[in-house]
């Protein structure tokens, strides 16, 4: 607060502000001076008014009026003269001299409409409180508003930031403040509420060499507001308040989040709610960025947070610059914090804990609560299992060639396939509950799993001495039968090259590891293609530095518009398994080799109320940085290439992808599918699933892809695939157990 000083030394035109006691001899002089230099540029004096006021206040008589007011305003004025009361506060920053009531009297007419929801010696006892407030953006709205209803005598306000134009659409101020300090911008604003009020700032923000005499004054803050930006700095607010058993205040201005640490009656508690686990602001400041901003997350919740702000995250770097704050939830945050200070400053109940005042759903009539499908995205229930109609027999060799078979790939690992096996023979059949999802209405996703399944049945046998023949989608079969697969001893060359790739069954998996680029082996290369090839297929090979990162933009390009595709994205979130249960099916997300802020990431883009947000305005940019990743660190990208399009020709692919993938995987390499445009653009035609937009962009992929591997418009695409050197897989896919997929012929 300003003092009644009148030294003649230039006065600066910015705050502290000055009060001068209109009693005090000197004032005049003082007064004369500040208007010779040209300090004052226009002079306020309303006191008779205040005085009128103060007097009806006092006798709860609104109409009083003639002799009994002016004998009311007289004894108020105590039997000084007129000119010889009050006080002058001069506002340098804006050159006004306003009269006003003693502070006493000024406070009392200016808190009058406050009673009796707050009560006059419930008045007297808030004006006894410290309040501390960090970051003065959200914290300009809170500091403010405290000062309005007077829940406080002394505010000390922090934050090293300048007001910015970005900063009005939230921050009352004026385009005149522009470049000035936030803390200095508040003070000034809460001088010119009350200019009796003791506040201090600390234009330089929050540091650990100041963060003591913040908090500890004299006098030490009574309660904390803690709003700004930087997580590190958050952290080491609440370490040192826990310290002094200061509770601490947050408001995160989305969906109304108030944040209570009742570190004042439990100092033992936690920091964040122990949300942050327990690292310190010391290590905190050595994690970089990703880990700031992953226990950043985990802090604030992302699964109880609005879409829009979530998209708005992700669109960090892409088409914002920063999450945004709008001035009514800003707003809001000003009334419910002040409310938290109060409560505490006259000790009624406020626990510990984090409660939302959502507006938005509340004025539309709507039950309060979390946005829709807010929480992370719980595991998705493997599809129905039919179940045998009686036991499957206990054949040692069907049995060895089903646990084979079954650790084939499929997309989304549904893996939609049953076995039906005889005496020499084995069936098998499309499992129709495990197959048939939006992503594969054709089909050939579920043909290409199957066909997987089959090469693992020939390669078994050949380790069992067996030369295995396959007859595709025999007719007297049944409708879902895809392959009869009959056996017969043999020791021949062929069953011996299968039986060679048989140790790669079991090793064989999908690795999403980025992976070193390097480069592959023509030998290798050769005997990959030259096993594509054994059913027909062929594989495009692409390996110079320009196709693979065109790849990589093809893909990721691919990704984003699966994932911002309503029904695509239901389909993609339903095939991930969220838990660290052990499934069966689908695919649990540690193997997507995510780090611990990708993973964080993937979660807000599982949402889709958030990927809506994202597909209306035209964000997911940040959704293809993983495909980009991806091809930084392969050796090679392929397209595996149909001899046709029929049935028996999409089933052959999936005997081909097996094969190749045994043989890369026996010469260390790894392998990838990345073929979400594969299938997108079986869809391409579907109105009910894309737009007009969307269909125009999987045309230009649709080009794209075929000019980078050569492709003529007839050729028939199965796969997409990246090939790379990586360590092993964190997590491998879970399968179906044999006796839920054998099973007798009835």
């Amino acid at each position: 607060m300003g003092t009644a000083q009148i030294e003649d030394d230039a006065v600066v035109r910015s705050w502290p502000h000055r009060v001068l006691d209109a009693g005090d001899p000197e004032t005049p002089a003082a007064i004369e001076r500040l208007t010779a230099r040209g300090d004052v540029w226009s002079v306020h004096d309303t006191l008779e008014d205040q005085l009128r006021g103060l007097a009806r206040t006092r006798t709860r008589n609104g109409f009083l009026d003639g002799a009994a007011l002016a004998a009311v305003v007289e004894e108020l004025r105590g039997g000084r003269q007129p000119e010889r009361f009050g006080t002058w506060v001069h506002y340098p920053w804006s050159g006004r001299l306003v009269r006003l009531l003693p502070a006493d009297l000024f406070r009392e007419l200016r808190s009058d409409r406050n009673r009796h929801k707050i009560t006059d010696e419930e008045q007297a006892r808030l004006r006894s409180l410290t309040v501390g407030v960090v970051g003065l953006s959200v914290g300009n709205a809170i500091a403010l508003t405290v000062a309005l209803e007077g829940g406080c005598g002394r505010l000390r306000l922090a934050d090293h930031d300048d007001l910015e134009l970005s900063n009005l659409n939230r921050l009352r101020a004026g385009v005149q403040d522009l470049g000035l300090g936030k803390a200095e911008l508040a003070a000034r604003q809460v001088a010119e509420i009350d200019p009796y009020l003791d506040v201090e700032i600390h234009p330089e923000g929050i540091t650990p060499d100041n963060v003591e005499a913040f908090l500890g004054g004299p006098p030490a803050v009574d309660v904390l507001v803690e709003e700004c930006d930087s997580f590190p700095v958050k952290l080491l607010l609440r370490e040192h308040a826990r310290a002094r058993r200061i509770p601490v205040l947050m408001e995160t201005s989305d969906r109304g989040t108030l944040d209570v640490e009742r570190f004042d009656e439990e100092p033992d508690r936690p920091c964040f709610h122990g949300l942050a686990g327990s690292v310190t602001s010391a290590e905190l400041d050595e994690l970089g960025f990703e880990g700031v901003l992953t226990v950043g997350l985990d802090v604030v919740e992302p699964d109880r947070m609005s879409a829009r702000l979530l998209a708005s995250m992700v669109e960090l770097g892409q088409t914002v610059s920063t999450w945004p704050q709008l001035a009514s939830d800003v707003t809001l945050g000003g009334a419910t914090v002040a409310t938290a200070v109060r409560r505490i400053g006259l000790g009624e109940p406020l626990p510990s804990g984090r409660v939302r005042v959502d507006l938005g759903p509340t004025i539309a009539g709507q039950a309060p609560g979390p946005p829709s499908q807010e929480a992370a995205p719980v595991l998705v229930p493997p599809a129905e299992r039919a179940r045998a109609a009686e036991p499957a027999p206990a054949d040692d060799l069907a049995r060895f060639l089903v646990a084979h078979a079954v650790l084939a790939p499929s997309g989304g690992n549904a893996q939609p396939w049953r076995f039906h096996p005889g005496p020499e023979w084995l069936l098998v059949a499309k499992e129709a509950a495990r197959a048939g999802t939006w992503f594969d209405r054709s089909g050939h996703a579920a043909l290409v799993a199957l066909g997987a399944a089959v090469e693992n049945v020939v390669v078994a046998a050949a380790h069992r001495g067996l030369r295995a023949e396959v007859e595709p989608f025999p007719h007297d079969a049944g409708p879902d039968v895809v392959a009869a697969v009959r056996w017969r001893p043999d020791q021949g060359v062929g069953a011996a090259r299968a039986a060679a790739l048989f140790p790669f069954v079991v090793e064989r998996s999908t690795n999403r590891w980025p992976g070193t680029r390097a480069p592959v082996p023509e030998a290798d290369l050769q005997a990959i293609e030259g096993a594509a090839s054994a059913y027909g297929a062929r594989l495009a090979v692409r390996t110079a530095e320009p196709d693979l990162a065109e790849a990589g933009g093809v893909f990721g390009a691919a990704d984003r518009l699966r994932l911002l595709n309503a029904a695509l994205h239901r389909d993609a979130v339903a095939e991930l398994r969220f838990d660290q249960g052990d499934h069966p099916t689908g695919i649990e997300i540690e193997s997507l080799e995510l780090s611990t802020f990708e993973r964080r990431l993937f979660g807000i883009a599982s949402r889709p109320d958030v990927t809506e947000v994202l597909h209306r305005i035209g964000g997911g940019a940040a959704i293809e940085a993983g495909a980009a990743k991806a091809m930084a660190g392969a050796s090679a990208t392929c397209a595996l290439v149909l001899a046709g399009g029929t049935p028996e020709d999409w089933l052959a692919g999936g005997r081909a992808l097996q094969r190749l993938w045994l043989e890369a995987t026996a010469r260390g390499l790894s392998l990838q599918p990345m073929s979400a445009l594969v299938y997108m653009l079986e869809l391409r035609d579907r109105t009910d699933v894309f737009d007009d937009d969307e269909r125009a962009r999987l045309d230009v992929l649709d080009r794209r892809v075929r000019r980078l591997f050569g492709l003529a418009e007839r050729d028939q695409v199965a796969l997409l695939l990246r090939l790379h050197y990586a360590p092993a897989p964190s997590r491998r896919a879970g399968r179906l157990p044999v006796d839920e997929v054998l099973r007798a012929i009835s």
